[in-house]
């Protein structure tokens, strides 16, 4: 979160309505000053308030939520992301557990007005990423950092984001390329659908 509002506050409903009791629900605050992490953390049964300097923007949170993570299985979501009414996040634990421990797995991203935004990136020389906006099953080259979900475990073999990218954009691009290395493989869940507010821009 940085300077979210409103707009974390509907987040973190959102995550509540569809996780089970047992998940940690943290927030990583990247040096707010609007008061938003705090105001949200104090209204709803958040587990933990992460404070983080911005230094380097989106980045620094994203390594800051898995660093700080006590459990394996992480989901991470911008502040501008709700999860959606057709949400089945066990189907997409299910499906993550039978594709191995070597993948990553995002979310359908939608807009704001269920029009598709994200179903994974293609890899385009010399360095950047295509949107792939339709046919959902198809295996992305490359993942979106919107939303996603991951093994603390894959985050410490992989590594950090690199924080040369920041404050955002091409960090998912230098971690994708990074995992593939590695044996990891991408995976758009069906199952798991979102919508994302910067599409209201």
């Amino acid at each position: 979160n940085y300077n979210g509002g409103t707009v974390l506050e509907d987040c973190i409903k959102s995550v509540l309505l569809h996780s089970p009791s047992e998940w940690e629900i943290q927030i990583v605050d990247n040096g707010s000053t609007d008061y938003s992490a705090r105001t949200v953390f104090r209204r709803h049964p958040v587990d933990c308030l992460i404070q983080t300097d911005n230094k380097h923007g989106f980045i620094t949170g994203v390594n800051a939520t898995f660093e700080r993570a006590k459990n394996d299985i992480v989901v991470f979501l911008s502040y501008d992301v709700l999860m959606n009414k057709e949400n089945d996040i066990q189907r997409t634990i299910d499906l993550y557990m039978r594709n191995g421990n070597k993948t990553i797995v995002q979310p359908s991203v939608y807009d704001m007005w269920g029009n598709v935004q994200n179903l994974g990136q293609r890899w385009v020389w010399p360095g950047y990423g295509i949107t792939i906006r339709k046919n959902r099953f198809i295996k992305p080259e490359l993942f979106t950092t919107t939303a996603f979900m991951m093994r603390k475990s894959a985050f410490e073999e992989i590594g950090p984001f690199d924080t040369d990218f920041a404050p955002a954009y091409y960090e998912n691009v230098d971690y994708s390329l990074r995992a593939k290395k590695l044996g990891y493989k991408f995976i758009c869940s069906p199952y798991w659908n979102v919508n994302h507010y910067t599409s209201l821009a």
